[in-house]
Parts: C-alpha cells; sequence; structure tokens
C-alpha cells in the first residue's frame, strides 16, 4: 500500500507540473498571437488527460525500477512512442488545427520532436551539472573526514 501511495504522489506531482507549464505556456502564446482566445473545458480536459498520461509515462520510463535497466535512449524513445499518439489524438479530437492539413500535422509532429530534443538536451544539462556538484561535495565531505581522523 505504501508503494502505491508513493507512486500515486509520483505521477500526481508530475502531472500537476506538466499540466501547469502546459497552461502558462497555452496563456502566454493566446496573448501574444491570439488575443481574446479562451480555453473551452473540452480543452482543459484534453491538457490534463494529456498531462496524466506524460507522467505515467514518466514514471514508467524513468523512475520505475524496470524501466531504468533500458538506456536512456531507450527510454527517451519509449516515452515518445506512448506520448506522441496521445498528443496526436488530443489535436485530432480537440480540432488544434484541420485534420487534412498534411502540413500543419507535419509542423505538429516536427515540434514534438524538437520539444523532445529540446527538453531531453535541457535533462541532460542540468543532470550533468547536478552529478559535478554532488561529485565536489562529496569530495569536499572526504576530505573533511580524513582530516578529522587524523
Amino acid at each position: 500500500m505504501k508503494r502505491i501511495l508513493f507512486v500515486i504522489s509520483e505521477v500526481k506531482t508530475s502531472a500537476c507540473l506538466c499540466f501547469s507549464a502546459w497552461v502558462t505556456v497555452w496563456a502566454v502564446l493566446s496573448l501574444l498571437f491570439w488575443p481574446g482566445a479562451t480555453l473551452r473545458a473540452g480543452q482543459v480536459l484534453g491538457m490534463l488527460a494529456a498531462s496524466l498520461w506524460a507522467a505515467c509515462l514518466q514514471w514508467l520510463c524513468f523512475i520505475y525500477e524496470k524501466g531504468q535497466r533500458f538506456s536512456y535512449v531507450v527510454r527517451v524513445a519509449l516515452f515518445a512512442a506512448g506520448f506522441y499518439p496521445a498528443l496526436a489524438a488530443c489535436a485530432w479530437f480537440q480540432k488544434w488545427f484541420p485534420a487534412g492539413n498534411v502540413a500543419a500535422w507535419v509542423g505538429f509532429t516536427a515540434l514534438f520532436f524538437l520539444l523532445l530534443v529540446l527538453v531531453t538536451i535541457g535533462f541532460e544539462v542540468l543532470f550533468s551539472v547536478q552529478g559535478k556538484r554532488y561529485a565536489g561535495l562529496l569530495g569536499e565531505y572526504h576530505r573533511k573526514k580524513q582530516a578529522r581522523e587524523q
């Protein structure tokens, strides 16, 4: 039971962050490009559903122990393979652009993969910096420990 509550907490937090970011980006873009635009309830629910699905996929691919057995590239590919169809379904049902417009679908797909690459690179840089920081703190701890022992 404790494990289930932990998973729910992780997924909920991730979904909330994703949904908040999505609504914020939409609000900024709408202020810049579509003044007076409003969100319909269906759009909000679509964003929420996609955020929950993204959070579940994130947990499966990046947090769950069995998901971490795969290389990072494979995990990113699995995440993309699971998230792109869900996002495309949101785009289709919510009519983000005309369904028959091939150029819009190509642009949507290109933007999805561009953002996936940018977010992945962002996390790589963040974790690299964080890893160096932790390595430095660990080295400092060992030096202080050796100094106390002498």
